[in-house]
């Protein structure tokens, strides 16, 4: 991309035919992609003077106008706003609170911890869940920055240490939605295919069931029976149907990344059964209403499975 000067920028072929949000995620990578929408939808950004969506498709020669300053020092003290906003945007995330744990259904593009160029992550804003516990929540397992849905936080440290026992022992279900490409033949099955991580193979498996088919896109329902890192992600692209938007594992083809953790199940400390599902993102019913069908009806087909 040609850069014009601090807020104006012409898009060259690198980016001609992707969205626009995903240009800004890619100029702006410190920003979190809900931040990325809010800019789009105050029309803080322009495409040839115009308004946009954050579907629009930029081309080759657009000019891009970004009317909000992000340098380098404005970007610590936005990034100091956002985690204020964020602390409170986070409540928002919520789906079930009781005293032993939160479910949260964490949008695409927030990490849960820190790393390198992450500049904000669920772990930073854990102080504002503590509602009228004095401990401070703890984070109990992870799911990748750009994976939306259900991530469960204890309240205690005595949660801590059960939900630590109960996924050691792989005693809680967690089933995924994905949409990957082409057409995944076989209704149901299983992928069985070591994971290398830092030069050492551990063994990995993978369920899955194909939920419907369309237009050279797959949407799986997935359940991962061992906790590699990455695990869905590496075993959809090794059987070559990588997930959409995946860049690391598939290819750049899509702006949203279509992973989400939607259901989740186990016995409390009470030994009581709790089922959670955490709604897909709208972006992720988009894509599967361009593929001409309808959410609802497909919804219902995917609890039966559950």
């Amino acid at each position: 991309m040609i850069k014009n000067s601090e807020n104006e920028w012409i898009i060259d072929k690198d980016f001609d035919g992707h969205r626009i949000d995903y240009w800004l995620k890619k100029i702006k990578p410190n920003l979190s992609y809900p931040i990325i929408c809010k800019i789009i939808r105050k029309g803080l950004i322009k495409v040839n003077k115009r308004k946009v969506k954050n579907s629009f498709v930029v081309h080759a020669g657009d000019r891009v106008n970004l009317y909000i300053l992000i340098n380098n020092e404005k970007e610590k003290n936005l990034n100091i706003r956002l985690k204020l906003k964020l602390s409170e945007e986070i409540k928002k995330w919520i789906i079930f609170k009781n005293d032993e744990f939160i479910a949260l259904n964490k949008p695409s593009g927030i990490a849960v911890q820190g790393g390198t160029n992450i500049k904000l992550n669920i772990d930073m804003l854990l102080d504002s869940l503590k509602y009228e516990l004095e401990e401070r929540p703890k984070l109990i397992h992870r799911i990748d920055k750009n994976t939306s849905g259900l991530l469960l936080i204890a309240r205690s440290l005595k949660s801590a240490k059960f939900f630590g026992e109960i996924f050691r022992e792989r005693k809680i279900k967690k089933k995924y939605l994905l949409l990957v490409k082409g057409l995944v033949k076989n209704k149901t099955g299983e992928i069985k295919i070591p994971i290398i991580t830092n030069k050492k193979e551990s063994s990995a498996t993978t369920k899955y069931t194909l939920i419907t088919y369309l237009n050279k896109i797959s949407l799986i329902l997935a359940s991962p029976l061992t906790g590699r890192k990455h695990q869905i992600r590496k075993h959809f692209s090794t059987i070559g149907h990588p997930i959409l938007g995946d860049e690391r594992f598939g290819l750049k083809d899509n702006s949203n990344f279509f992973l989400h953790s939607y259901y989740t199940e186990f016995q409390n400390e009470k030994k009581r059964l709790v089922k959670l599902i955490a709604p897909i993102p709208d972006y992720f019913k988009e894509e599967i209403s361009r593929m001409n069908l309808n959410f609802e009806k497909i919804e219902d087909k995917i609890k039966v499975l559950l």
